[in-house]
């Protein structure tokens, strides 16, 4: 074999492996999902499964990944004015605090939880129209 033909060789190697690597890249994809969260995994805009903190690989084509907080937080609505019995006017803060249990379910059921939750935390005061005052105990 004369140098020529090495030289040949090393080449077509060289341009295979770049051709293979492009194409690994092309179908391979990595997902990492963070602590305290989950991820939704979609292919074609289809819902495919639920994928736990971590890293995770899956090899196809057009695959899209939605990650939903599981953390327990705090929702602040501000500004609900009720009337007392006595009709005494008082401004309340409601907070509600939430935990996203099933992240498909809430994901899939409503356009948006969020939004859908701050809704529900308004609706006692407004349904209630007059509010009877209630004494609250604060622990020391």
């Amino acid at each position: 074999m004369n140098i020529e033909t090495i030289t040949f060789i090393l080449i077509a190697a060289v341009i295979l492996a770049a051709v293979a690597a492009s194409l690994v890249n092309r179908f391979r994809h990595t997902f990492i999902v963070g602590e305290g969260s989950a991820g939704l995994l979609y292919r074609d805009g289809k819902f495919a499964e639920r994928l736990d903190a971590g890293r995770h690989v899956r090899w196809g084509r057009r695959f899209t990944l939605n990650a939903v907080d599981l953390r327990r937080t705090q929702l602040a609505i501000a500004g609900q004015e009720v009337l007392t019995a006595d009709n005494v006017a008082l401004k309340l803060t409601v907070t509600v605090t939430y935990q996203v249990a099933d992240p498909a379910l809430a994901a899939h059921t409503t356009q948006s939880w969020y939004a859908d939750l701050y809704h529900l935390a308004h609706l006692p005061n407004r349904s209630r129209g007059r509010a009877t005052l209630m004494p609250v105990h604060f622990p020391k």
